[in-house]
């Protein structure tokens, strides 16, 4: 079996939104050859999540910042879980 790696850039005068939609369109391509067996992308920032709740909003619906921050960290931890269930199964993103 001959194992070799290639690395490509992808650039462009677009917002960055673009551009890592158009290399998970890439890699989801690449991934239907049954030779590909791993693709890794990289150079883009981590994602973040902001969430801004009122404090007054809170008090409508009877929610302690203690519930708000352990409803954010389960979801965290599933979509966690998915994502490297996806990797092990070698299907994308």
């Amino acid at each position: 079996m001959l194992n070799f790696g290639v690395s490509f850039v992808i650039s462009g005068d677009v917002d960055l939104k673009t551009l890592k939609e158009t290399a998970r369109r890439i890699e989801r391509d690449l991934l239907n050859f049954h030779d590909i067996s791993k693709i890794e992308i990289t150079g883009f920032p981590d994602e973040e999540i902001e969430v801004s709740i009122r404090e007054s909003d809170m008090r409508k619906f009877g929610l302690t910042f203690d519930q708000v921050s352990t409803a954010i960290k389960k979801r965290q931890c599933e979509i966690d879980r998915r994502h490297y269930q996806r990797r092990q199964r070698g299907t994308p993103r």
